[in-house]
């Protein structure tokens, strides 16, 4: 009796043991990036993975005048100045517990163009 009980008490701490191992592999997309000045730009990042919902944050250097990204995940806004401006994102689910929320950081390059000039 009292080897069945040592075994089951083995196999509960493996159960345990692989549960709490657990740690979520998160993707991130990204809208198209890419806009003219002065134009209206809205597009939205998307995760997988983890445990939803996810927040979203810029981990690093920033965003082209006039565009902001908000906690869902929507880039919007309406440039003021052209050029490649270089940013990361941090995606984070909702999972709980030791280790967690878990996150990914990707970096991204988003494209202003110049307006069309007519004469």
């Amino acid at each position: 009796m009292l080897e069945k009980t040592v075994m089951a008490i083995r196999l509960m701490a493996l159960v345990c043991f692989v549960v709490l191992a657990y740690a979520a592999t998160l993707s991130l997309t990204a809208p198209t990036l890419t806009a003219s000045v002065g134009q209206p730009y809205s597009g939205s990042f998307a995760a997988a993975g983890g445990i939803a919902p996810y927040s979203y944050s810029i981990a690093s250097r920033s965003l082209p005048a006039g565009l902001t990204l908000d906690a869902d995940g929507v880039l919007s806004g309406t440039p003021t100045s052209g050029g490649a401006f270089n940013f990361s994102v941090l995606a984070r689910d909702s999972t709980t517990g030791s280790g967690a929320p878990y996150g990914v950081t990707i970096g991204y390059s988003f494209i202003v163009s110049a307006p069309t000039l007519s004469l």
